[in-house]
């Protein structure tokens, strides 16, 4: 995006739901590893379903699988990642769970919180940040 302050690279994720953490962190690896690339502010966000769950077979979902949200965390933050939504935010009402993040890199971040949206079944996420 071409700003008045300067210019900002986004990348918009939808990881898919019904995979195990390893495969999470795959493929979510390459938009990383490109957003790196970049020394202008970067922003990544999106509903990276950052669930609790183990997956068998990517079928049956089993509870009190890994800490999804933790592990994406860690993986953004050695590439300079930030987020400013704390942890435990629900953003997906059928469960309250925190499935959605919009991580910064060069940004401030200045507010951020989480706002009912009536069209979808998640929660809108939202920062307000300066270049």
């Amino acid at each position: 995006m071409r700003t008045p302050w300067g210019d900002l690279r986004v990348w918009n994720v939808h990881l898919d739901t019904r995979i195990n953490l390893g495969e999470r962190l795959d493929q979510l690896q390459p938009v990383i590893d490109e957003a790196a690339g970049y020394s202008c502010p970067r922003l990544i966000g999106g509903d990276f379903n950052t669930n609790d769950l183990y997956w068998f077979g990517n079928v049956l979902p089993l509870p009190f699988g890994p800490a999804h949200g933790t592990a994406v965390r860690s993986a953004m933050r050695t590439k300079g990642f930030e987020t400013p939504l704390p942890a435990g935010l629900d953003t997906f009402k059928p469960f309250r769970r925190q499935l959605d993040w919009i991580y910064l890199n060069g940004l401030t971040s200045v507010a951020a919180s989480v706002e009912p949206a009536r069209f979808s079944d998640h929660n809108a996420v939202w920062v307000h940040a300066r270049l």
